[in-house]
């Protein structure tokens, strides 16, 4: 369980987010978090992982891990991709890479990995983008946080990404950022909507979350 409390934060003279109060369990395992640009989703995100400093409030983890892989990733781009693999496991996990681990071998069928052997910088982004998601969820972390992870994927990928979270959900949460929302929002079980710095919806269950799309997002895409 995660738990914002009456978080608030200033980038300027004018609060940017104010008194938020949030609570995540796995009641809803698989959260797509939305809004317009500039609406508060990455700063919500970075305040979630303690990683802006100065803010009001209060946030509890109750002992769980996070893991969080930003829009713009942390590679180490000099190197190859499986020394990357091997440097997060490490961070993570504190042990070495087993290279015959069935849960690395899945990872690397899903997302169609058989560069591993090439350096970061000379993979497309595309092909650095699936690196970056699968250095995050080799960390098996309780909460896995993914700013927009969809941008640049292959349809196949992105296909097999919603199957493994579909079933690592039982054991993990997801909070997921996209702009995207007919491409998670078929497995998803919690849709946050933010909005000038604060939650205007919080929808709870996959049929109100249906409903909520087919009302105010397909509509719209239904009129161009």
């Amino acid at each position: 369980m995660l738990e914002l409390n009456n978080i608030s934060f200033t980038y300027t003279d004018e609060p940017f987010i104010e008194n938020l109060s949030l609570m995540l369990d796995t009641n809803a395992p698989c959260i797509l978090l939305s809004g317009k640009n500039g609406s508060g989703k990455t700063t919500l995100l970075n305040l979630m992982c303690e990683l802006l400093p100065a803010y009001d409030g209060s946030i509890e983890r109750h002992g769980m891990s996070i893991g969080y892989l930003p829009y713009q990733d942390c590679l180490i781009k000099d190197v190859s991709v499986l020394d990357n693999f091997r440097f997060y496991n490490r961070i993570f996990n504190d042990q070495d890479l087993e290279l015959n681990d069935s849960f690395y071998n899945q990872l690397l069928q899903i997302f169609s990995i058989d560069y591993q052997h090439k350096k970061v910088k000379q993979c497309s982004s595309g092909e650095q983008k699936k690196c970056a998601i699968v250095c995050l969820l080799l960390s098996k972390a309780d909460l896995l946080i993914f700013d927009e992870p969809f941008n640049a994927l292959d349809f196949q990928s992105v296909l097999g990404f919603l199957r493994l979270i579909k079933e690592m959900k039982q054991e993990h949460l997801f909070l997921i950022t996209t702009h995207t929302m007919d491409v998670i929002g078929k497995i998803a079980d919690r849709l946050l909507i933010m909005e000038h710095g604060s939650l205007k919806a919080d929808i709870l269950g996959r049929k109100e979350i249906e409903a909520y799309l087919n009302d105010q997002y397909y509509a719209e895409i239904k009129t161009i």
